[in-house]
């Protein structure tokens, strides 16, 4: 029988502390960032119920319950695919990325509606198609996506989200831009970290950005951005071709 070194034991030991170690955090940061939707939730609720809620606008506290609830929905949908991320086998196949682009979008129509953002598409009529995984891909774009309407600048008449996309031979190259509050330039250099939240505007869990880094890499590519306050944030993704 092969005997196990003390080397071996002791890694293994230390792989399983630090999978404890995310577990707990992961349970932490999803308690800590669902308890304020669900308490605004209940307080409204309650207030509504009240005879004097009639005299507070019901109208509006139902609105702001429907906000707390899509507070949630994004928390469970990161959570989702957090859990997926790490399971999920690859799929290569060609997919066509407008396809997917306008899936997305589709996600988020209401809050593009409510926040008056304009959403451009620009991919050249030759680059809509890439040799990658869907489901990933998804991620990457809904993530990105939603990141930048949760950042977008109430104080500007005309919000911006622009997606593009650029083939080569053997990559393709795609970018999700705004005009929104930006990234402060101490902050840029945590935004991948597990349960980072830069801002109080997150409405997440922490996790969204470390699920894109995680997926790009897994697809073999890298994922930059370049962002100023004020003035908006600039994700680039490169994407292999992978045949």
């Amino acid at each position: 029988m092969r005997s196990v070194s003390p080397t071996n034991n002791l890694a293994v030991m230390s792989k399983l502390a630090q999978a404890n170690n995310v577990i707990d955090k992961f349970i932490n940061s999803c308690s800590h960032s669902m308890r304020g939707p669900l308490k605004t939730i209940r307080g409204l609720v309650n207030l509504i119920s009240d005879d004097r809620g009639k005299e507070n606008k019901p109208d509006l506290m139902l609105e702001l319950i429907q906000r707390s609830a899509s507070h949630l929905e994004n928390i469970l949908n990161q959570l989702e695919q957090f859990l997926e991320n790490a399971k999920k086998e690859m799929k290569i196949e060609e997919v066509d990325i407008q396809s997917v682009i306008e899936e997305v979008k589709d996600k988020f129509q209401r809050e593009i509606k409510e926040q008056a953002i304009d959403v451009q598409i620009n991919l050249d009529m030759e680059d809509k198609v890439i040799v990658t995984d869907r489901g990933h891909l998804k991620t990457i774009l809904t993530q990105l996506i939603s990141n930048a309407i949760i950042f977008s600048d109430s104080s500007k008449a005309n919000k911006i989200i622009q997606i593009a996309g650029k083939a080569s031979r053997s990559s393709y190259e795609l970018t999700v831009s705004d005009n929104g509050v930006g990234i402060p330039e101490e902050c840029i250099g945590k935004i991948y970290q597990l349960f980072y939240r830069g801002s109080e505007k997150s409405k997440g869990a922490g996790i969204g950005l470390y699920i894109v880094k995680e997926v790009v890499e897994k697809l073999k590519g890298m994922i930059t951005v370049k962002s100023q306050i004020q003035s908006g944030t600039k994700f680039l993704v490169w994407l292999p071709t992978l045949n």
